[in-house]
């Protein structure tokens, strides 16, 4: 929560992608972020990516820099669950 907080704190919206995975999938893309060197900022598109490379519904997926390129590619995902967050209004 507090992530999606800090996001919508610097923009006005953030989108969150959700996918069916299995435990053992969800493991592996726990070993790949793991293995990883240390993250720098902004690289956050690119270690994301990179994780889940190649992983059950993320097969045809390609490590990109770019937070856009990961999100068009995550939306044309069959599966792709989609949700889009704004700030509450006082």
């Amino acid at each position: 929560m507090g992530y999606l907080l800090y996001q919508l704190f610097q923009d006005n919206y953030v989108t969150a992608f959700t996918f069916d995975t299995t435990p053992s999938q969800e493991e592996d893309i726990i070993n790949k972020a793991y293995a990883q060197a240390y993250a720098f900022p902004g690289e956050c598109a690119l270690r994301t990516s990179s994780a889940i490379e190649g992983i059950g519904p993320f097969n045809s997926i390609s490590p990109t820099f770019f937070p856009m390129n990961l999100a068009n590619q995550l939306a044309g995902l069959p599966g792709a669950q989609i949700t889009t967050f704004t700030p509450a209004l006082p």
